[in-house]
């Protein structure tokens, strides 16, 4: 091998390396310019994704805020039923002192029954004294009856000799006062 053909395969490998340096750089190029349509597609990717967290967030700190709204509407809800239960409370102890009145009622009832029984039992009594008392007095009525009529037999008796008496009045010599 000689000077000229170490030149030529110099040349050669020149051409080759110039050749392929050319393909790499192409490669290169292509390369970068995917990286930078990626960029930019990461960077409208973040630009969007920015967006839509700021939408997001938006709307969560409005979701909080009718949150705090609501708790706070939750709070005055919990308030006014405390308010309520102890309204309760004051009426279940009123109810109490009532229903323990109302059992002191019930036991006057029932003494007041038992007083009643007492009086219906007596006045029982003093129906069947009373009874007898009617027996009695229809048998003195009886008698007062049979005591009429022998009156009435007296009276009749009496007027007959009273009629014969005055039909004899100058024999007996009765005078009319």
């Amino acid at each position: 091998m000689n000077d000229k053909d170490l030149e030529k395969i110099e040349s050669m490998i020149a051409r080759h390396i110039g050749v392929y340096a050319e393909s790499v750089n192409h490669k290169f190029d292509i390369l970068v310019e995917g990286h930078q349509m990626l960029s930019e597609q990461m960077h409208r990717f973040k630009a969007d994704v920015d967006r839509r967290f700021s939408c997001v967030e938006y709307k969560l700190d409005v979701t909080a805020a009718k949150g705090d709204l609501t708790a706070s509407k939750l709070d005055k809800v919990n308030e006014r039923l405390d308010e309520v239960a102890l309204r309760g409370d004051a009426t279940v102890a009123k109810l109490d002192a009532v229903a323990a009145k109302l059992d002191e009622v019930a036991l006057r009832g029932d003494a007041t029954a038992a007083k009643l029984d007492a009086v219906a039992a007596k006045l029982d009594e003093v129906a069947l004294r009373g009874d007898a008392t009617a027996a009695k007095l229809d048998e003195v009525a009886l008698r007062g009856d049979a005591t009429a009529a022998k009156l009435d037999g007296v009276a009749a008796d009496l007027k007959a000799h009273r009629a014969d008496t005055e039909a004899h009045r100058h024999i007996y010599g009765v005078k009319e006062p």
